[in-house]
């Protein structure tokens, strides 16, 4: 047995030695009080819960013990329940840049929002509100990644952001940026007002907000020529292709502007109707990373997979709603780049690409 526990810890000890000598402490007690007139003897001697109490049983002597020794522990409970909280941590500075909340505000205005977000009441005023507070998720030993949620009242819209910092062990190799990452997007009317401490509030002027929104739909940055082959790739195998051959014909597709604070690339197959999402759950762009990456594909036919709303599937992820189709075809065609690939009949011969981007 480990030394440390060869002996009853000190606590224990005292409380039984406490229990030990509490008889001998009453009869001490009866017998001054009664030298000094109160008659404490003859009560507690000729009392019903010293005959039949006390004399009776261990566990009747312990059950009295405990209540006399509450009395005194009362104070102490009080005084413990009266502590204030410990101060709320303050949320990671770089989720707090006017730069980071500019471009959070850009993407989920892209890709989020429609005309009941943004009605009148809601932006009324001069400011333009963002609740940030840090979050904190159990993770593995080692992992420094950091965890924000970000609200926007104003766009009826929350999301949780994610900086990784960690190793894989197995693969010798670390995951760490330097950028904040949305990993989750939800309503703020599904939720309770925010309230209490670590929240922090950053107002910032409306008018300019709204006219950055409107100014940053010409800003686009595409995935570079290594990118968009690796996406080919995980596209093909998805599909059980062979990723490394081609097939001859022409390959029509919309590839949507790039978001700073989303990890995801979405192409519009105009040939196939079919509408494609790319992410992983490290950067996507990092091309140290690559030989280890997996990259997530899902795919949806905007003629088969398209639904009002999810409630006709409940449960189901294969389905996209119209307003979503919407959303992606308009930054897919409307801000994206189009890129023909001519696949000569020649399998040896390389491709041709031709690539159109809309004047801006």
């Amino acid at each position: 047995m480990n030394a440390r526990h060869s002996q009853p810890p000190p606590a224990r000890e005292a409380f039984c030695q406490c229990l030990a000598n509490f008889p001998r402490f009453c009869q001490t007690l009866a017998k001054r009080t009664a030298r000094a007139g109160f008659g404490f003897a003859k009560v507690w001697q000729n009392s019903p819960v010293f005959a039949k109490h006390w004399q009776k049983s261990r566990t009747s002597r312990f059950l009295l013990l405990a209540a006399c020794l509450s009395l005194f522990a009362f104070p102490f409970s009080l005084s413990a329940a009266a502590e204030p909280p410990p101060a709320a941590e303050a949320p990671p500075p770089a989720v707090c840049e006017t730069a980071f909340l500019d471009q959070l505000a850009r993407h989920l205005y892209r890709w989020y929002l429609d005309e009941s977000d943004l009605d009148a009441d809601r932006i009324a005023g001069d400011g333009f509100r963002f609740l940030v507070r840090r979050l904190h998720r159990a993770s593995d030993e080692g992992d420094a990644s950091e965890w924000a949620e970000i609200r926007v009242p104003q766009m009826n819209i929350g999301v949780t952001v994610k900086r990784p910092d960690y190793r894989i062990e197995e693969l010798g190799i670390a995951i760490q940026s330097d950028l904040f990452r949305i990993v989750n997007v939800f309503r703020l009317s599904d939720l309770e007002p925010a309230s209490g401490d670590g929240w922090t509030v950053i107002d910032l002027p409306l008018d300019g907000m709204m006219a950055r929104l409107l100014d940053s739909l010409d800003d686009a940055v595409f995935p570079s020529p290594g990118l968009t082959d690796r996406l080919r790739r995980a596209c093909r195998r998805e599909m059980r292709l062979d990723p490394d051959s081609r097939e001859a014909g022409d390959q029509v597709m919309h590839i949507a502007p790039m978001s700073a604070v989303a990890n995801e690339v979405w192409v519009f197959v105009e040939n196939e109707s079919l509408l494609m999402r790319f992410s992983a759950d490290d950067d996507l762009e990092d091309e140290s990373l690559w030989p280890y990456q997996e990259v997530e594909v899902k795919t949806y036919d905007v003629f088969r997979n398209a639904l009002v709303t999810h409630d006709q599937m409940p449960g189901s992820n294969l389905y996209v709603t119209l307003d979503q189709i919407g959303r992606a075809l308009f930054n897919c065609v409307v801000l994206g780049k189009r890129l023909i690939v001519i696949n000569p009949d020649d399998p040896d011969a390389p491709p041709i690409h031709r690539v159109h981007v809309r004047p801006r």
